[in-house]
């Protein structure tokens, strides 16, 4: 009998197939599909206030926010809020002008989620107006 195979797959969860013995990392297809699109938040906000909220379907723990604006802002704060009940939500991160671009993504891990949108928590400057957009992995 063969001892077991070993494979560095650094800090993976991983996957063995029992009749074989390989080791694979384990991906979000193996459970019945991939992350679903990216989903738009906020369209054109030109005041403070939630985005609409995005069920992707599951329970993830990687969420992405990407922010665009036109305009010229005098302060532009984008909030990134996640919820596990649909109820209840938490600031998870902040796109902020000045730190970030417009076009800039902004990623959180590990915090597990079902739902997120996206809130803009300070708007000012001159015709301005910003989207958010979501996405999984």
């Amino acid at each position: 009998m063969a001892g077991p195979k070993v494979q560095d797959l650094q800090g993976s969860v991983i996957y063995v197939d029992v009749g074989t013995g390989d080791a694979r990392p384990l991906r979000v297809s193996d459970f019945g599909g991939g992350a679903p699109p990216p989903f738009q938040s906020l369209t054109n906000a030109t005041a403070a206030g939630p985005g609409t909220v995005w069920n992707p379907g599951g329970t993830f723990a990687t969420w992405a926010m990407q922010v665009a604006y036109s305009g010229t802002p005098t302060a532009l704060v984008v909030a990134l809020d996640l919820s596990i009940n649909g109820t209840d939500w938490s600031e998870a991160a902040r796109w902020e002008l000045g730190v970030n671009t417009s076009g800039d993504i902004i990623s959180v891990y590990p915090i597990p989620a079902t739902r997120a949108r996206a809130r803009v928590v300070t708007i000012t400057g001159t015709g301005v107006s910003v989207s958010a957009w979501l996405a999984v992995v």
